[in-house]
């Protein structure tokens, strides 16, 4: 509860920042670096981390290029190491709100990679898959952005599904 008060006293301190421009600026690339938890169908948590590449399109559409990684989707069995490489395509579509929060959904496909070290056996297979998901951007600074994102992660059999919460910031390269 403390940080939750500690945020919201930074955000209320900093007045100019509702004022800063979208970051969906024409001739903008954005840079979205995050990590954050995902839970595989068990409910076993695993730290991931995700780097995002995208393109504004239109002021309210931009494309992204994703590659995700779950580190340890077999987090209660200490025999085996499992994770999950990610790398997808999404279409992102921001809802204008009048406020310096900009809500935004996302879908998008591409593929997953799971990979299995559990001695004796060692393997891993690769599939075409999708994600649905939504988030928030909040302006830190002119071209700082806070990004909270959700997502849900579906491969065609072998790979398993995973639903990541990230945190992470949105930098805008050019324009």
């Amino acid at each position: 509860m403390r940080h939750h008060l500690f945020v919201l006293m930074c955000l209320a301190a900093c007045p100019g920042v509702a004022s800063a421009q979208s970051p969906l600026a024409a001739d903008t690339w954005l840079l979205s670096p995050s990590i954050g938890i995902a839970f595989n169908p068990d409910g076993d948590p695993s730290l991931s981390a995700a780097v995002g590449a995208g393109y504004p399109v239109t002021p309210t559409f931009a494309v992204e290029g994703e590659l995700g990684h779950l580190f340890d989707m077999a987090s209660d069995d200490p025999g085996v190491d499992a994770s999950l490489t990610t790398v997808h395509g999404s279409l992102l579509y921001f809802l204008e709100t009048g406020g310096p929060v900009l809500p935004y959904f996302a879908a998008g496909l591409g593929v997953g990679r799971y990979s299995v070290d559990a001695p004796p056996f060692e393997g891993g297979t690769t599939e075409l898959g999708f994600n649905l998901g939504a988030g928030v951007t909040y302006p830190m600074a002119d071209n700082v952005w806070l990004r909270g994102d959700f997502r849900y992660f579906k491969h065609i059999d072998e790979v398993p599904s995973a639903w990541r919460f990230s945190i992470g910031v949105t930098l805008p390269l050019g324009n």
